[in-house]
């Protein structure tokens, strides 16, 4: 029994009183108080059952805990190893929690609670005015009773009817846990559902195209399913405990499959039945409808159909739209012009933003601000590099509105924004950040140039900070170019140094306004739906990186054969080597000649580009086969009249050979500078990992990889990158790569996304054996002979790592013996180091049953290692 009050910081930070590999103790009257998390910024929690080997029966009563940077009591499985068979509290009043949390912040923290089982009871949670949780984690294999929460969490508050996201919830919701009938479930740990009506779910369509239907949880399919009541009139009830005592937002998803006129409503009561949401009709939802709530404590949501309708619902989902995916910026290969003009060639390092209210507003990362919807298209491009940010934007615009010229505020005007977190910090509000205003012309007849200005560090468009901005007006628009450096971010004393791998905050904006100057909506590329322009915390992370973009043209340096070459000056494969100063010439003037392309596998095909020699008007056609003999007309331009040199196609289908037939010009020889051949497929290309598109999976990624050097490593074409956890649906944001984790392209021409599964090389390549006396195949022990395990290990991750040996001997005693004896060696090998590790000791003079075994753990602690890298080696005795 120990009692007493401890002020202060244990000196690893992990928490006041850690209790691991103990049992029958009991703490009786502890009062813990000011408890940090320490210079290593861990859980810094009061009290933590950490668990351990024989962990059992540990008791905290009559306890106080106050004023702690994590959670007040942390129930943990030691790593691994082990958790708590009997962890009780009895009486004690947490409060003050959460203050500066490490890894946890609620008054109970189960992490990850697989393992410990327990008894809480007669217990104070009291956060304050704090946002963070009562109850934080799993608390299976625990009976919780006579608990109070302070102040008390009660909240029902209606926030809308979604009717425009129809199936495609994980743009929109499911953040943090979703429930789809007679697909699969995964409820956060927060949440205690119970469903009472009864009711079994029903399929509706299986594996359909249907966008009301659901997908699964990677978004790969759809199939439409329901709970539906046993009777007309009959009502579905959802009991929901939200435990943590938080706000979280709450979706059910709900579709007339049949539209049969269902007709129903919903209603947020409390447990004794009060309503918290008075009834709401939902009919007419045969495209499907979201009713969308936010909640706090312990809530029933009932769903009633009419008199002569049966309830339905398809889905409930919890928390917001997944987390945005990080943008990369690309290198610049050479600093661009800044003259409006913008040239494909300067460009090519830049990945398009493709701003639009289906991109950016339907699939969830962005936000119209100010309408309901737009016909406002645009590109934005980024770039970098040691001077500073590069933007290139080219807006389809059928009003322009930009009377204001430089050094006025310049956000009501038709405009592209940037804003800037240059520190990544994710802090609300505006402290943080910049945001810069660009237009491509000023004043009131349009004629004056291009403008910046920037609204919360500058103040206006101060020269010193070295930005430049040009532009023009275009038959449908308008297209600007700028130039950010970086010193223009370091206004408030920033310290940062660009280079590959940086992040930073990012966020792109086109304001939209009627020749009038009314406001016509803004549209962005962040805030998920919501107008967040102030709020730095919710800006895209943009990933520096030095990969080369890929590519869609899928011809370069493919093999290319023709009707005849004009050897040695000219070859066929120059037409597609990606060099504008090589060209195929033919042999002679005859025609027709044509060019042929093998692109090595069929890709469908989105469009064709041409550059000749010449300016002929050349009159020519395309086609596509899958054999090289079967030809499909792609474009047939046969009468064309108008001159070259360079001519594009759209196209459609997939093929794997593309060939131009060159009918007729001027007179001139047939050449060819480029001929391109362009998808719209999601393609994933990278020069560092082994791709296998038949397989879907990306091999070859260092154990310990960070995931900012994974992703830096990658290109993609016609999508943007998500990497997500083995469930396809948990954002990673940052740490190191896991075996089968999942790669996701999310097409930007419409196409399905694509899921790679991540292959993680093992830590180490290892070889173990034994060794007894002189004989290194020893068949068995020998008495009295040194026994000595040998391991040679290879390190296969991307920095230093350790690795333990662990020689023990076991009698014949029980099932699987005692321990007798044991020698251990651990080595810290660099990356790609192998060496050798022997441990041993002298055999006993008796070992008739005995069995020796060799374990190999990562880690230096072998009682808690990191990870097991293989099944024991086993030598047994006479």
């Amino acid at each position: 029994m120990l009692g007493g009050t401890h002020d202060g910081v244990n000196p690893y930070g992990i928490g006041g009183i850690v209790v691991a590999n103990s049992k029958n103790v009991v703490f009786d009257g502890v009062e813990l108080r000011n408890i940090g998390k320490g210079s290593q910024g861990y859980d810094g929690v009061g009290f933590d059952f950490e668990g351990g080997t024989d962990a059992s029966n540990v008791t905290l009563r009559n306890a106080v805990i106050d004023g702690i940077d994590g959670a007040g009591i942390m129930i943990f499985d030691n790593g691994g190893v082990g958790g708590t068979d009997g962890a009780h509290v009895d009486g004690a009043t947490i409060r003050n929690f959460g203050r500066s949390p490490g890894n946890s912040s609620g008054g109970i923290k189960f992490f990850p609670n697989t393992r410990s089982t327990g008894t809480i009871q007669n217990v104070t949670v009291d956060r304050g005015d704090a946002q963070v949780p009562f109850l934080e984690g799993s608390a299976d294999g625990f009976t919780l009773t006579n608990m109070t929460y302070l102040p008390e969490a009660l909240k029902a508050e209606f926030v809308a009817l979604d009717t425009a996201t129809s199936g495609d919830w994980r743009s929109r919701f499911g953040r943090e846990g979703y429930k789809l009938e007679k697909l699969e479930a995964k409820l956060p740990a927060y949440a205690v559902l119970s469903e009472t009506s009864g009711a079994s779910p029903v399929v509706l369509q299986e594996a359909t195209s249907d966008r009301r239907a659901l997908t699964n949880a990677q978004g790969t399919a759809r199939s439409a399913a329901a709970l539906v009541s046993q009777d007309k009139g009959g009502t579905l009830a959802y009991d929901l405990d939200l435990k943590d005592g938080l706000t979280h937002r709450i979706a059910f998803y709900m579709a007339d499959w049949n539209r049969e006129g269902m007709k129903q409503s919903v209603t947020v009561e409390d447990e004794a039945g009060h309503a918290l949401i008075e009834p709401r009709t939902i009919e007419n939802f045969g495209d499907g409808v979201y009713y969308v709530f936010d909640a706090a404590g312990h809530v029933v949501v009932k769903v009633t159909g009419a008199a002569d309708s049966k309830a339905t619902v398809s889905g409930l989902f919890f928390g917001g739209a997944k987390a945005t995916p990080i943008m990369t910026v690309g290198k610049a290969a050479a600093k661009p012009d800044i003259d409006g003009e913008i040239g494909a060639g300067e460009w090519t390092g830049a990945e398009p933003i493709d701003m639009s209210d289906e991109t950016q507003v339907a699939q969830g990362d962005g936000a119209l601000i100010g309408a309901t919807e737009t016909d406002l298209t645009g590109t934005v491009r980024l770039m970098w590099d040691s001077f500073g940010l590069y933007l290139a934007g080219t807006v389809r615009d059928n009003e322009y509105f930009n009377p204001y010229g430089q050094g006025d505020p310049l956000n009501n005007n038709d405009v592209i924004q940037l804003t800037v977190d240059p520190m990544n910090r994710k802090t609300s509000g505006t402290g943080d950040a910049y945001i810069f205003d660009f237009v491509p012309t000023s004043g009131s007849d349009q004629s004056g140039p291009a403008a910046w200005y920037e609204h919360w560090k500058w103040g206006g468009a101060d020269y010193r900070a070295g930005v430049k901005v040009a532009g023009k007006k275009t038959a449908d628009g308008y297209s600007l170019e700028a130039f950010l450096p970086w010193s223009a971010l370091r206004k408030n004393g920033e310290s940062f140094t660009p280079g590959p791998n940086m992040k930073l905050g990012l966020g792109v904006m086109i304001g939209d306004f009627r020749a009038n100057g009314q406001l016509k909506g803004i549209l962005t590329n962040f805030g998920q739906g919501e107008n967040t322009i102030g709020d730095a915390s919710s800006y895209r992370t943009a990933l520096l990186t030095e990969r080369a973009t890929a590519s869609a043209n899928v011809s370069q340096g493919k093999p290319v054969i023709a009707s005849s070459n004009n050897a040695p000056s000219s070859d066929p494969a120059m037409a597609a080597d990606g060099d504008e100063a090589t060209a195929w010439v033919a042999a002679n003037g005859d025609l027709p000649q044509f060019l042929q392309v093998d692109l090595g596998r069929s890709y469908h095909l989105s469009r064709i580009e041409q550059l000749y020699l010449t300016n002929d008007p050349w009159k020519y056609t395309l086609e596509g086969s899958n054999d090289g003999t079967d030809w499909t007309m792609l474009a047939d331009r046969s009468d064309n009249a108008v001159q070259g040199p360079s001519f594009a196609d759209d196209v459609a289908g997939s093929y794997r050979y593309v060939r131009v037939n060159m009918i007729a010009g001027w007179g001139n020889w047939a050449t060819m500078k480029e001929f391109k051949v362009l998808t719209d497929e999601s393609l994933l290309i990278s020069a560092a990992y082994a791709i296998d598109e038949s397989a879907r999976t990306i091999a070859g990624v260092r154990h310990g990889e960070a995931v900012d050097t994974f992703l830096s490593r990658l290109a993609s074409v016609n999508a943007e990158i998500g990497l997500f956890r083995a469930d396809g649906t948990t954002p990673v944001a940052g740490g190191t790569v896991e075996d089968g984790m999942k790669l996701i392209l999310q097409s930007t021409k419409g196409q399905e996304p694509v899921v790679y599964t991540v292959n993680v090389d093992s830590p180490f390549t290892i070889s173990t054996s034994f060794k007894v006396g002189h004989n290194g195949h020893p068949a068995g022990l020998a008495p009295g002979e040194l026994l000595t395990g040998m391991l040679q290990a290879t390190n296969n991750g991307a920095a230093a790592q350790t690795v333990t040996l662990v020689t023990a001997l076991y009698d014949d005693s029980g099932e699987d013996g005692a321990l007798v004896n044991f020698s251990y060696r651990t080595q810290t090998l660099a990356a790609g180091e192998t060496s050798t590790l022997t441990a041993g000791f002298k055999l006993p003079n008796a070992v008739a049953g005995f069995k020796a075994k060799l374990f190999v753990v990562s880690g230096s602690d072998f009682l808690a290692p990191t990870g097991i890298l293989s099944e024991p080696a086993v030598l047994a005795g006479e």
